[in-house]
């Protein structure tokens, strides 16, 4: 059986990025104290994001994971939305790559 080309295309990209992520160090493993999360939950695994957003190569592989994804599973959208304070570099790479505008989404409401 012969993979679908974006699927292929796709899983080389996400392990691309993993391995990015790992030597920009922004992956850490500790499996005897594991990290609290924001939500609250425990993880031995914990990434860091925010260490490669100067990275213009990794944006680059960024916005062609998104660009493949949604492409292959047929999404469309007016806007890019991303939570607020660490979602916002993304969505704001994410929507001038796709030419859409640009949405941030807050906790709580303002005021």
């Amino acid at each position: 059986m012969i993979p679908d080309l974006s699927t292929s295309i796709l899983d080389r990209l996400r392990s691309a990025s993993a391995l990015m992520l790992w030597r920009a160090g922004a992956v850490r493993v500790d499996l005897e104290e594991p990290f609290r999360l924001a939500s609250g939950n425990r993880s031995p695994i914990y990434v860091n994001c925010r260490q490669v957003l100067s990275d213009p190569v990794f944006m680059g592989l960024f916005l062609a994971c998104a660009r493949c994804l949604l492409a292959d599973r047929g999404v469309a959208s007016d806007a890019v939305a991303g939570g607020e304070t660490a979602g916002i570099p993304y969505a704001a790479y994410l929507a001038q790559g796709l030419d859409r505008s640009m949405l941030y989404v807050r906790k709580k409401p303002k005021g």
